[in-house]
């Protein structure tokens, strides 16, 4: 575990400007070899002729090996003029997508340097989102991709590097440009005019965005935070300005955001929203683009998720492109919390109840796991890390509590500001603030695939006076290929008899799975998980009589002493074959069972790491895997 470490805060020109931490940009690239500190970008843009008539990128970094002469930046496109290290010109080859610089000196651990390029050209773009620069008559802006930064300026573009950035952009005079940060000052000389934009805190690459447009109408206001006042922009195409409505309740979003997480993160400088034509809608940093021509179904629940991306994604960032989610899951569970804000309760579970259909109707098959979920974009940004991802801190909040849990996004929140996290160490914070191994949980819901199917059956029994005896059998039917778990999970049951509702949790951890209670009043109707706090699909069904649990597996699901308790019932003899894998699936344990029907027997395990191990038992009519956790 790592923190963000603001350094020092310095000033170049007159400039605020936030260094980094060196040390940083090595622990997800081992090959890396320097820590970019600054980008200044600047762009002549002809846009009659889709060109960029002549750019300049200086990149400030400090090298992180202990001698290095040849740098390697990436740079897809456009014509490189020349390169200069510090004032010194140097040699420079094109590979593929990386500008390789030789370097007349050679540098030492810990020195700083300034690498300059001097390029121009008609700008390409990505596959996928086609990131990259777009310039068009009336319209200039920047597009998405993870890799996109690298079509339009020579930079590192991972996310674990931050820098922060100014931008420059000179274009004629009836265009107005917004980039990041703040604007610094708007020269006009003849027909051009030179925007420049300063970006004072760590940003990624792929936030660093600029838009041009000849007939923005500009929308302001304000809203104080402490003392502090952040200015809001909105700017619209000229014939989008009814969607100007929509972008009334962004004062009330900062500020909410805020109390739920901790100050917006880029004070100082602005938050603003910009029509531009994505297709979709982008969180650049302080600098939203959205593409109001698409026909959003909810307007105001993307205005949300972009913002609150300012807090996860932009402020905090992904450490790397498998934790994804961290960005996505968390916006679109922020359109939840600001439906609580507006609607109270109900509304946010109502809007969760939305999220987590739309994942069980467009799960992907076969299943991937939030965690790394491909290198393909369509598997990267799927309902699997957006809609999933939102599912599995709505289940942390429910199993949590809600002090705990907001409480853990407010330190998660501080501890890696400006900087980058990944999903271990959002786990590891859960854990510390919780005082629980949660290992269990984020095995099944973030590093495996899948969601359970309940199938559940109910019936009663008279007991003492006026009270009745329910039996519950709960299954779990979802298919076990691609490594879809049993889930280990609490589930609310809520019995409504003639008398009472009467409100049970139980955690349910088996594939076949009894439960009992005792209620007063006869029972009139049973339902799982009421509330709507799980990611699953279920159906309950009343029974005159229980079927019989002719064929059974229950296994200890967490393991403290060494001692793994495990029992099986079976309809009638059979050869089991018992095997214990690790998450790897790599056998550890081997039993054999000849003719059994009845297996009843401790397991020591404790010769085993601790972790999480899967138990899976082989009959002739039927398989089980079950997962358990072993703690030392």
């Amino acid at each position: 575990m790592w923190v963000m470490l603001l350094l020092a805060l310095v000033h170049v020109d007159g400039k605020p400007m936030l260094a980094s931490n060196y040390r940083i940009c090595n622990l997800f690239d081992t090959t890396h070899t320097y820590d970019v500190l600054h980008y200044r970008i600047a762009l002549d843009i002809d846009p009659s002729q889709g060109v960029v008539n002549s750019a300049q990128t200086t990149i400030s970094l400090r090298v992180t090996v202990a001698t290095l002469d040849t740098f390697d930046l990436y740079f897809a496109g456009m014509l490189v003029d020349s390169v200069f290290v510090d004032t010194s010109a140097a040699a420079f080859v094109r590979l593929a997508d990386t500008l390789r610089i030789i370097s007349p000196i050679r540098y030492h651990l810990g020195d700083s340097l300034d690498i300059t390029v001097f390029y121009h050209g008609e700008p390409s773009h990505t596959g996928g989102f086609g990131g990259g620069l777009y310039i068009r008559a009336w319209y200039v802006y920047t597009s998405f991709n993870p890799d996109g930064p690298r079509y339009w300026f020579p930079c590192y573009d991972y996310p674990w590097d931050k820098a922060t950035a100014e931008i420059i952009v000179t274009l004629p005079v009836e265009f107005y440009t917004v980039a990041n940060g703040k604007l610094v000052s708007v020269d006009t000389v003849g027909e051009r005019a030179t925007y420049h934009w300063y970006e004072s805190y760590p940003i990624a690459t792929y936030l660093i965005a600029i838009a041009s447009y000849r007939n923005f109408t500009t929308y302001s206001d304000t809203v104080i935070l402490d003392t502090d006042t952040l200015p809001i922009y909105t700017w619209l195409r000229h014939y989008n300005t009814e969607y100007a409505g929509y972008f009334e309740p962004v004062p009330e979003m900062v500020e909410y955001f805020s109390q739920l997480f901790g100050m917006y993160p880029f004070m100082g400088e602005k938050f603003s929203n910009v029509d531009v034509p994505l297709g979709y809608a982008m969180e650049n940093q302080t600098c939203v683009f959205i593409d109001l021509n698409v026909p959003w179904s909810d307007l105001t629940s993307v205005i949300a998720h972009e913002l609150s991306h300012q807090w996860w994604g932009d402020c905090v960032t992904l450490g790397t492109w498998a934790d994804v989610w961290l960005n996505e899951g968390f916006a679109t569970y922020c359109e939840a919390l600001w439906a609580e804000h507006v609607d109270g309760f109900d509304g946010y579970i109502d809007y969760m109840q939305g999220i987590m259909q739309t994942y069980l109707s467009y799960e992907p098959y076969p299943p991937y796991p939030i965690y790394n979920p491909g290198a393909s974009l369509w598997q990267m940004y799927s309902v699997v890390t957006y809609e999933k991802g939102a599912s599995v801190l709505h289940m942390l909040r429910y199993i949590l509590g809600d002090s705990t849990f907001f409480n853990t996004l407010r330190t998660y929140f501080n501890t890696y500001a400006y900087g980058n996290a990944v999903t271990s160490e959002l786990q590891q914070m859960f854990e510390s603030t919780s005082g629980q191994d949660l290992d269990w949980f984020f095995t099944e819901w973030v590093y495996l695939p899948g969601h359970p199917i309940y199938k559940a059956y109910w019936s009663y029994q008279p007991a003492a006076g006026d009270t009745n005896h329910v039996t519950l059998r709960i299954l779990q039917i979802q298919s076990h290929d691609h490594g879809v778990p049993t889930y280990i999970m609490p589930i609310e049951v809520l019995i409504t008899t003639t008398q009472s509702d009467t409100m049970f949790t139980v955690w349910d951890s088996l594939d076949d799975q009894l439960f009992e209670f005792n209620v007063v009043g006869t029972p009139t109707s049973v339902e799982i998980d009421p509330t709507g706090w799980l990611l699953c699909e279920k159906q309950v069904i009343w029974v005159d009589e229980l079927p019989q649990v002719v064929e059974q597996l229950r296994v200890t699901p967490t393991v403290s002493d060494g001692q793994l308790h495990l029992q099986l019932m079976m309809a009638e003899p059979h050869d089991i074959n018992i095997s214990i894998v690790d998450i790897l699936g790599r056998p550890v344990y081997r039993i054999f069972a000849p003719h059994t029907m009845r297996l009843d027997r401790w397991l020591n395990v404790s010769q085993l790491p601790a972790g999480c191990y899967f138990i899976r038992v082989d009959a002739a009519t039927r398989t089980w895997v079950t997962r358990v956790l072993l703690l030392k």
